[in-house]
């Protein structure tokens, strides 16, 4: 018995190292980036020919996206407790199901185009994983994880950070997501500018081959990026950043 609860004290004892350490980490990561200014005031962007802005202020949230297509001029706005579309300036109905989709497709993209900020909201549990080394440089990978509770309809998914280990940069991460049929994705940081205080970044999006996508582990996705065994799926350019305190 006095064995058993010595075990579950070491356990113990190294998860919580391990915590600690990815907490350290993201922190730095998020200290470099100076991605902590966008907790408050507000963010615009243009990605693939849509507008995004994000207003951040204790906590509330105020997400837009705007655009054009066949049926004229469609702005979209979604905060912490709703969501909705115009068309031509006039409020349109939406059904459940449509405001969730369109809620997920603008909080993915607002999110990207903002880390490292986010790797620390209350939903997130983050694990140590261990030293990598990429193109000659040696990296400090964290998983990220969800929980239930706050973490949205994605909250199983599951990411992998690589930071750089001298100034912590971000410059590579990993995840496997369940929507549309799931699947695993790997990004590359390029095109890194600072504008202001805030390091803004693109990627370039990679996935595995067809033939073995379904088979591929979320721990196998750096080593086959290192044997050059990834496609690229697309990229993603971040155009026209501003951000007003």
């Amino acid at each position: 018995m006095a064995f058993t609860l010595f075990g579950f004290f070491i356990l113990t004892m190294i998860s919580s190292c391990k915590t600690n350490e990815a907490q350290s980490i993201v922190d730095a990561s998020i200290a470099y980036h100076g991605s902590a200014a966008l907790r408050s005031g507000k963010m615009e962007f243009v990605f693939r020919e849509k507008s995004y802005t994000s207003t951040r202020s204790g906590g509330e949230f105020i997400y837009t996206r705007t655009f054009e297509d066949s049926t004229g001029l469609v702005e979209d706005v979604y905060t912490n407790t709703s969501f909705s579309r115009k068309i031509n300036g006039q409020v349109i109905p939406i059904i459940d199901e449509q405001k969730l989709k369109f809620s997920n497709s603008i909080n993915s993209v607002i999110y990207f185009a903002s880390l490292p900020e986010g790797l620390n909201d209350k939903a997130v549990v983050k694990k140590y994983i261990g030293q990598d080394t990429i193109e000659n440089k040696v990296y400090h990978c964290v998983e990220i994880s969800f929980t239930q509770e706050g973490g949205g309809q994605d909250h199983d998914d599951v990411f992998y950070y690589w930071f750089d280990a001298e100034d912590k940069s971000l410059d590579y991460f990993a995840y496997l997501y369940h929507t549309d049929g799931g699947g695993i994705r790997f990004r590359k940081a390029i095109n890194t500018r600072k504008i202001g205080e805030i390091y803004i970044q693109d990627y370039i999006n990679y996935k595995p081959a067809n033939d073995i996508e379904k088979s591929v582990e979320l721990n196998q996705i750096l080593d086959l990026y290192k044997a050059s065994k990834l496609e690229v799926l697309s990229e993603i350019i971040t155009e026209e950043f501003r951000f007003v305190k």
